[in-house]
């Protein structure tokens, strides 16, 4: 985590953690359908204007290649993942027939102390 905290500091841990944690449970349930035989995999990478997160996994995601806005719905237990995941300030790309999640960060300086 520290090596994110050093490239990407406007990006709190907490926020990171809750990102991290929201996508990679998404592809363990939803993707390989909670099958301890599949894999889910991750790459974090930082250039000039973005930390992005790539997360695959060996099953089937959404039926839409367009994450839903579940706004409406955010009482149900499913389906407010990528609400947080705008919220906490992701851009979030589905690639469905990859099996692969790409949340992208927008680089910031960090606030002034």
């Amino acid at each position: 985590m520290n090596f994110i905290s050093e490239n990407c500091p406007s990006l709190n841990r907490f926020d990171l953690e809750l990102a991290l944690r929201e996508v990679l449970n998404n592809a363990v349930k939803h993707g390989n359908q909670m099958n301890p035989n599949k894999n889910v995999s991750f790459k974090i990478h930082v250039d000039q204007d973005w930390l992005t997160i790539e997360v695959s996994d060996e099953g089937f995601h959404l039926d839409s290649a367009k994450p839903q806005d579940n706004r409406l719905h955010s009482f149900l237990e499913n389906g407010r993942g990528f609400i947080i995941l705008r919220e906490l300030g992701f851009k979030v790309e589905l690639h469905t027939e990859l099996s692969l999640i790409i949340l992208k960060y927008k680089r910031r300086a960090a606030p002034a102390v």
